[in-house]
C-alpha cells in the first residue's frame, strides 16, 4: 500500500553482510548512518531523519541484490521502483543509535529471504492497487522531505537577516514576501518531520499488513495517524486493516475520516464497500463500489466486489460483467475468476466454470475452495472420477470443509461405493452441513453415534412440553441448561449467548468443539444450527414465548454459501431476515443438537 524517500547529504558509513543457514536462505543486510543535527533539529527529529536514511541506503542495497540474484530482474521494474515495492515486504530493525546533541548514529539491518521477498514483489507488481498504494506513499514522504530542506534553506535565510525580523512576532512582510521567525521555522520543521515519521509508521503497517500481522498493522497505523492526524491514506489502510480482523464498525470509521480528508479516495471508497459487504448491508455496499469505480474506473476491488452482490442476489449475468472488468484490470486477481466460476457454475456452463476454476488453482494453488467448485461442476458433468480427485484436494487443504465432503460422498453415491458415500454424508452433517443432514434424515439414517444414557434421560425429561423449565428444591424457578422444542426435536442451549460475545466463524466453531469435548449438558453432539433451523425459531415467536435467556440479535449458522470463499450464512432472530456474512465477521452463537 505505500512508499518511501530520500534526502540530506550527510557522512554515511555503509557496509553489508550476507549470511545464510541450513534452514533458510536468509540475507542480511547492514547499513550505519551518521545524521549531522541542523540548528532546528532536536533528538527527535534527527533520530526520525537517520532513521529514514539508514531506512532507504538498506531499502536500495536489497534491491540492488535482487535485481542481481533473483528472478526480480526479469520484473521489468526499475531500481527505484524495486526499493518502493521492497519496503511493503521488508523492515529494518534499529541494532544500535547514539546522540552527542550534534550528531545522530543509527544502525539497522534488515533480514530476509530473497525468494520470498522475490515472490512478494512479484504479488505487488499483479496488484494494481498495492502497486499504487506504495507509490503513493513515496510521493508523500518525498514532499516532506522536500519540506524539510526548503525550511533548512529558510532558516540560512533567516540568519542572514536577522536584524530584520521581528523576533516576537510569527511572521513579517517585506516588499510583499513572508519571512518565517525562527519560532514559525522550528513549528514548520517539527510538523514536516512528523510527516516524514509518519509516512514511516504508514510503510511499515504495510508490510506487517502483508505478512496477515493484521492487529500489529493497526498499531502502525495509530502511530502515523496520531503524528499526522489529516493523514488520509492511513485511515483507509487503519481500515483495511481493520475488516481484516473483523472490526467492520471501526474500519467504517476510518473510511469515513478517508473520505472527509479526501473526498475523491475510491480506495476508502471500496474499502467502505467491503466493509458494508461483510456485514451484510448490500445496497450501501454497492453504491460505494459504484463510486469508486466513478472515481478509478480501473478499481478491479469494487468490480470483484460489486459481482459478488449481484451474485448473492441470483443476477449472475451482471455478475460475469463485473468479474469480467476485475479481470481485465488486475488478470492475476485469482479470486475474481473463481467467483466467476461460481456464477458459471449456478448458471449451469460448467465447461466455463471449470476454465476459471483451473485458473484459480494455477494463480492459488492452495484454494480449496476452487478445488470444490470444480469438483462440483465435474460432479455434474458426471465425470465422478475427477470430482472425487478435487474433493481429495479440497479437504486435504481445509480438512473440515462441509461442501467437499457433502460433494465427495454424492460421487462415491453415484459410483455405486455406498459405504464411502454415507461415510462422507455423515462427515458432513456432523459438521452442521444442511444439505448432508437433511439428505440422512430423508433416508431415515442417525449421523450421531455417541448418546449417553445420560443424554436418553435428560431427553425423556425434556419431552414433556415443548420448553420445559425445572423448579428446584425450594421451588423457585431455575432454568435448565437446555431446552427442547417438541415440534422439531431439536435441543437449544437455554442460555442464548452462552460465550457472552461475539465470535467469528471458525471460533464459533471452535467453541461448539469445546462444548463437545467438556459434555456440556451431558452431550457431545452440539453444533451450530442450519439457517433454517435458526430462522424457524425467530418465525415460530418461540424465542418470545419461551423461557430462553441473553438473546441476542445476529446469530451464526452452519450453512456455508455454495460455492462461496469465506461466507456463511447468519440470521437476525429478532426479524428472521437471513443474508450471507464473512466468516471473519463477528456474531453470537446458539448451540443446538438434534436429539434423536
Amino acid at each position: 500500500m505505500k512508499q518511501f524517500i530520500k534526502f540530506f547529504s550527510i557522512m554515511v558509513i555503509a557496509f553489508l553482510f550476507l549470511t545464510a543457514t541450513a534452514f533458510a536462505e536468509k540475507v542480511t543486510f547492514v547499513k550505519e548512518y551518521n545524521y549531522n543535527a541542523s540548528d532546528l533539529d532536536s533528538k527527535v527529529s534527527s533520530r526520525a531523519i537517520a532513521l529514514e536514511q539508514v531506512k532507504r541506503l538498506l531499502l536500495e542495497e536489497v534491491g540492488v541484490y535482487l535485481i542481481s540474484e533473483t528472478e526480480v530482474k526479469n520484473f521489468r521494474l526499475t531500481k527505484d521502483q524495486v526499493t518502493t515495492y521492497s519496503a511493503g515486504v521488508v523492515s529494518a530493525e534499529v541494532v544500535d543509535e547514539k546522540w552527542d546533541g550534534k550528531t545522530y548514529y543509527l544502525k539497522a539491518k534488515v533480514s530476509a529471504d530473497p525468494a520470498e521477498v522475490a515472490k512478494s514483489l512479484q504479488n505487488i507488481v499483479n496488484d494494481k492497487q498495492k502497486s499504487k498504494e506504495l507509490e503513493d506513499v513515496r510521493k508523500k514522504a518525498a514532499e516532506f522531505s522536500k519540506e524539510i530542506e526548503r525550511l533548512k534553506k529558510e532558516l540560512e535565510i533567516a540568519k542572514a537577516d536577522a536584524k530584520k525580523i521581528d523576533q516576537k512576532a510569527d511572521i513579517k512582510k517585506e516588499e510583499g514576501k513572508v519571512i518565517y521567525t525562527n519560532q514559525d521555522l522550528i513549528k514548520q520543521y517539527n510538523e514536516a518531520v512528523k510527516g516524514l515519521s509518519a509516512a514511516d509508521w504508514l510503510e511499515k503497517g504495510m508490510a506487517l499488513l502483508m505478512s496477515d500481522n493484521y492487529k500489529e498493522a493497526v498499531a502502525a497505523y495509530t502511530k502515523a495517524i496520531e503524528l499526522n492526524p489529516k493523514f488520509a491514506d492511513a485511515y483507509t489502510a487503519r481500515g483495511i486493516a481493520y475488516i481484516n480482523i473483523g472490526q467492520h464498525t471501526m474500519a467504517i470509521q476510518d473510511f469515513n475520516k478517508a473520505i472527509k480528508l479526501y473526498p475523491t479516495a475510491a480506495f476508502a471508497y471500496s474499502g467502505r464497500g467491503l466493509s458494508y459487504e461483510r456485514i451484510g448491508q448490500y445496497d450501501k455496499a454497492m453504491k460505494d463500489y459504484d463510486r469508486a469505480i466513478e472515481i478509478n474506473p480501473n478499481d478491479f476491488v469494487s468490480y470483484t466486489g460489486r459481482g459478488f452482490i449481484y451474485a448473492i442476489k441470483g443476477y449472475y449475468d451482471k455478475a460475469i460483467q463485473n468479474y469480467n472488468k476485475a479481470i481485465e484490470f488486475n488478470p492475476s486477481d485469482s479470486i475474481a475468476y473463481s467467483y466467476r466460476g461460481n456464477a458459471y457454475l449456478n448458471k449451469g456452463q460448467y465447461d466455463k466454470a471449470i476454465q476459471d476454476y483451473d485458473k484459480t488453482i494455477e494463480l492459488n494453488p492452495n484454494d480449496a475452495f476452487a478445488y470444490s467448485g470444480r469438483g462440483l461442476a465435474y460432479g455434474y458433468k458426471s465425470q465422478h472420477d475427477s470430482a472425487i480427485q478435487d474433493f481429495n484436494k479440497a479437504i486435504e487443504i481445509s480438512p473440515n470443509f462441509v461442501d467437499a465432503y457433502t460433494g465427495r460422498g454424492f460421487a462415491y453415491g453415484y459410483k455405486g461405493q455406498h459405504d464411502k458415500a454415507i461415510q462422507d454424508i455423515k462427515k458432513a452433517a456432523a459438521l452442521g452441513g444442511e444439505v448432508a443432514q437433511k439428505f440422512l434424515e430423508s433416508k431415515g439414517v442417525s449421523y450421531y453415534t455417541d448418546k449417553s444414557v445420560k443424554q436418553k434421560k435428560d431427553d425423556k425429561l425434556e419431552s414433556k412440553g415443548d420448553m420445559s423449565v425445572l423448579s428446584d428444591s425450594q421451588g423457585t424457578s431455575s432454568y435448565r441448561l437446555t431446552l427442547t422444542d417438541s415440534a422439531t426435536g431439536l435441543i437449544w442451549a437455554s442460555n442464548a449467548n452462552i460465550i457472552g460475545q461475539r465470535l467469528s466463524w471458525e471460533q464459533a466453531k471452535s467453541v461448539i468443539d469445546d462444548l463437545n469435548e467438556k459434555e456440556f449438558a451431558g452431550y457431545k453432539d452440539w453444533r451450530l444450527p442450519t439457517k433454517d433451523e435458526l430462522r424457524g425459531l425467530s418465525m415460530s415467536g418461540k424465542i418470545n414465548t419461551y423461557r430462553f435467556v441473553n438473546v441476542q440479535d445476529i446469530y451464526w449458522s452452519s450453512t456455508e454459501s455454495l460455492g462461496y470463499r469465506d461466507t456463511a450464512a447468519s440470521v437476525d432472530v429478532t426479524s428472521g431476515y437471513v443474508w450471507s456474512a464473512y466468516k471473519k465477521n463477528k456474531a453470537f452463537i446458539w448451540p443446538v443438537r438434534s436429539g434423536k
